[in-house]
């Protein structure tokens, strides 16, 4: 019972546990889920807390009595093995050994993939000390808003306050799978989103914020729209865009890991949240790996744990509370033709952004990149490319997806 202050991330636990074939569990070592033998002791732990909160609530005593229909079904189970390092059934490949061919078969088959090993530990610490020196220019969301109470977020600027972000955001390994897995339907991608986002409580006594809710990205376009119909033809349906998150803090159980319905990428017809048989895992992985998934694909912030489940976990009396900080940099890679979420132009300095600070494979993936005719080119009020639209659509070979055509 007196867990039930922080029943939102119990219940979030509780419900990874229920439907996740492989759950994560709370290690006592760094709040990292491990293998683990105790599947079903942490099941029923979880169902007694929410059980015994429900009683609680309606003034009911939560007596023994009264909380064993509760765990019924869940005594007779069979306790679980967990695979992979990190307990999550999430396909993974090591940036060192893998392909972007590889990576773009996961990521077409599963919705989601990690990527590990994608950035140094040395990098993330430069990105972290970058973006640090700008938290106080940053906002956080509403109480049980979508943005979340507890996370603070520093959106499109980030490229024009660290070397390192402007780095990740041509990474050879992810532009690579960005662009040959949105090439059947563009000829240019562009990146549409870059945020800093930290889960960091006020206070570590505060309750936690409950779970984000499930999204798919690709809802700012309407993404549905593509799969309520005809769906036996899912390979002619768009991928409208595939997100990047960047970890430059471990991912834990504890500090709220991004929760992911593997696979829901290909429903049709869609829902509007994850159906019972959809597999909900939670990203946990080490600082400096990418998680990449699908924009079609459900996913959203847990809820994470409160300073005395730490404790708990740790089974430590001075634990350090930033095992409950979670710190990530967010981007959005989509198809050339649609509207990007961030306008960079009005986030950063024009001038900047056109200097050779920004490569310009960087400058292409904000638009600076396009086609012009000659004589526009030499007119003075032209400071760049009039035609981008003809140049990012269409697929190759067709005659309107070439652009704007004229005699040099």
């Amino acid at each position: 019972v007196q867990w039930c202050p922080s029943r939102h991330y119990i219940e979030d636990q509780r419900e990874l546990l229920l439907r996740a074939p492989q759950p994560p569990l709370i290690s006592r070592q760094e709040g990292l889920p491990r293998r683990a033998q105790h599947t079903r002791m942490a099941r029923m732990v979880a169902t007694l807390v929410v059980a015994a909160c429900a009683l609680t609530a309606n003034g009911d005593e939560p007596s023994a009595a009264a909380l064993a229909p509760s765990c019924g079904a869940l005594s007779e189970e069979t306790p679980q093995t967990v695979d992979g390092p990190y307990g999550s059934s999430i396909p993974r490949v090591d940036a060192a050994t893998t392909t972007a061919a590889a990576v773009r078969a996961l990521l077409t088959e599963f919705g989601v993939v990690v990527v590990e090993n994608a950035a140094s530990p040395a990098q993330m610490d430069a990105l972290d000390a970058d973006l640090e020196t700008n938290r106080g220019r940053m906002f956080r969301g509403r109480p049980g808003s979508f943005a979340g109470a507890d996370i603070t977020r520093n959106s499109a600027k980030p490229l024009a306050e660290s070397a390192t972000a402007r780095d990740l955001a041509v990474h050879p390994l992810v532009l690579e799978v960005a662009k040959t897995h949105l090439a059947p339907w563009c000829k240019r991608i562009r990146l549409g989103a870059c945020t800093a986002m930290y889960v960091d409580p006020l206070n570590v006594s505060d309750a936690p914020s409950p779970a984000q809710v499930f999204h798919r990205d690709d809802m700012i376009w309407n993404g549905d729209l593509f799969w309520t119909s005809d769906c036996n033809a899912q390979n002619n349906k768009p991928t409208l865009g595939i997100s990047a998150m960047w970890a430059i803090s471990d991912f834990t159980a504890l500090n709220g890991a991004t929760r992911v319905a593997v696979g829901s990428h290909r429903q049709c017809p869609r829902t509007a949240q994850p159906t019972p048989a959809m597999r909900i895992e939670q990203a946990v992985m080490p600082k400096g790996s990418v998680l990449l998934w699908d924009d079609g694909t459900f996913h959203g912030a847990s809820a994470r744990a409160t300073y005395e489940e730490l404790l708990l976990a740790s089974q430590d009396d001075d634990v350090d509370a930033s095992l409950l900080v979670r710190k990530s940099l967010f981007f959005v890679y989509q198809l050339g033709w649609t509207m990007p979420e961030h306008n960079f132009f009005f986030a950063m300095p024009t001038p900047l952004v056109r200097s050779s600070t920004f490569s310009a494979e960087l400058q292409g993936l904000l638009g600076l990149d396009g086609l012009n005719a000659p004589e526009v080119d030499a007119h003075p009020w032209t400071s760049g490319p009039v035609y981008t639209l003809p140049y990012m659509g269409g697929a190759d070979g067709q005659a309107a997806g070439d652009g704007v055509q004229y005699e040099m």
